[in-house]
């Protein structure tokens, strides 16, 4: 029954099955034992199914450790299998620079090892032997944690190239089967230490919860994560959508920009998933707590608008919240980004730009006023004219931010970044970020002193004109 299941598993998951090969994780323990010998099984029933062996030691277990590669390298050898093994010799290290935990350090240094192996067997699938009572674990323990779906969800039963084709059986049927087909195995003694969180559970909380909820509790709480990752692939989804809409990469600066506005658009159930995605694509591997993902949200859709707001993740990143948009990476622009400023202009008026950047001047002005010669949009010694029916109040002054576009006059509605106009104007690098930036909303009408925006220039269905005015002071 073990090995039909392993079957049927690998035909819905892999295109051409049998004609596959296959690499299986194996630790020497009992579910990774019973797993290689099915598979084993199943090789010598199709001669097309190719094994491999892979064998991650963590070496945090001293002679424990390299016996139990021993075990596996034994066996291997007596089942004419091909047998690849990692070596971890740098975990507790590696913990201590990433902020992990010992378990998180040394699953991460084993997948990296796993997916080593995949790339250089490129036509290869990995099998893991998770079960589903190493599910209902997973489970109980994220919510303990205080995890959200994506936590609940627990173990996928694919990633990429990786299955794991036990994870809907019980312990118990992977013990009878090792036990009628007398499979070897070596037993962990750090399984039984009640120093680790997971083993608490397994041997103290479970069997609990299944004296009050029947023996099948592993099973109901390994279906209910598989609802639960189906509900997620939808989630994920329209996250996928809301990120190639309105999500910029800089692989330059290595930073990522959210456009505020249409992250505020949208469901408020969703802005979660949004917001650990970016973060994720941002480059931070570190799950990120339900309470820092909470704080986020909340910073991302809040009302202040006249400062900036930033929040130290992991990996030395920053999430920082500006008026118009998030940025997500390396620098934290509170502290770097002295020369960013940020105006609100509540209508028009005459308004002084902080830092001796000069003097702003608005007014409205109806068509007739306008003489010909601004008639044309061009600019005017140090001013221009726009639409003023085609913004409404508050308009915000800005500098110049990461990913900027618009659509310069004169070049026939064509976008250009403003990072590039600049460069076309040899503005210099360190006055970029003096330069007022006039925006309505998300959309940049004038750059001061430089070029308006297409989109907000007068045509003869105008009727009532806004004239700006900047005066510049010379630079420092």
């Amino acid at each position: 029954m073990l090995k039909q299941h392993i079957e049927d598993f690998l035909v819905r998951k892999i295109s051409g099955y049998p004609a596959a090969e296959l690499l299986v994780a194996v630790s020497g323990g009992l579910d990774s034992m019973v797993l290689l010998h099915a598979l084993a099984a199943l090789a010598v029933k199709y001669q097309v199914l190719k094994c491999r062996v892979v064998h991650f030691n963590h070496h945090l277990r001293g002679q424990d450790a390299n016996d139990d590669e021993c075990f596996v390298a034994r066996y291997c050898r007596q089942q004419a299998m091909e047998l690849i093994v990692g070596q971890g010799r740098n975990i507790p290290e590696q913990r201590r620079q990433q902020g992990l935990s010992l378990e998180e350090a040394a699953r991460e240094a084993r997948y990296l090892f796993f997916d080593r192996c995949l790339a250089e067997k490129r036509q290869s699938w990995l099998l893991t032997a998770h079960t589903a009572s190493d599910q209902a674990e997973t489970v109980i323990m994220n919510l303990l944690r205080g995890s959200g779906l994506r936590g609940l969800k627990g173990i996928p039963a694919q990633r990429g190239r990786i299955l794991r084709p036990l994870l809907a059986l019980e312990r118990r049927e992977i013990q009878a089967y090792a036990t009628r087909h007398a499979v070897p195995f070596v037993e962990d003694r750090t399984n039984r230490s009640f120093a680790f969180t997971r083993n608490r559970i397994r041997h103290q909380l479970l069997p609990l919860l299944k004296e009050e909820a029947g023996a099948r509790l592993e099973k109901r709480l390994s279906a209910m994560a598989a609802g639960l990752a189906a509900d997620l692939a939808v989630i994920d989804e329209l996250v996928e959508n809301f990120v190639s809409r309105w999500v910029e990469f800089d692989a330059k600066r290595r930073e990522l920009f959210i456009i505020r506005r249409e992250l505020k658009s949208q469901n408020p159930g969703l802005l979660p998933h949004i917001i650990e995605r970016c973060v994720f694509l941002a480059g931070c591997r570190k799950q990120l707590p339900e309470r820092t993902l909470s704080t986020l949200v909340k910073l991302a859709v809040g009302e202040n608008r006249k400062s900036l707001t930033s929040f130290r993740l992991a990996d030395k990143l920053f999430f920082v919240v500006q008026p118009d948009r998030i940025i997500i990476g390396g620098r934290n622009f509170e502290v770097e980004n002295q020369q960013a400023f940020f105006l609100l202009l509540p209508g028009p008026g005459r308004y002084q730009l902080p830092e001796n950047r000069g003097l702003l001047q608005m007014e409205f002005l109806e068509k007739r006023e306008i003489d010909a010669n601004l008639q044309s949009g061009n600019d005017q010694e140090d001013g221009e004219i726009f639409d003023a029916d085609s913004i409404s109040f508050p308009l915000v002054l800005r500098s110049w931010q990461p990913g900027d576009v618009f659509f310069p006059l004169g070049m026939a509605g064509r976008r250009k970044k403003v990072k590039n106009f600049f460069i076309d104007c040899k503005v210099p690098l360190e006055q970029k970020h003096r330069i007022p930036i006039l925006c309505h909303e998300q959309r940049i009408i004038w750059i001061a002193g430089y070029r308006l925006d297409e989109r907000f220039a007068v045509t003869t269905k105008t009727r009532n004109v806004m004239k700006v005015v900047y005066h510049a002071e010379p630079y420092s």
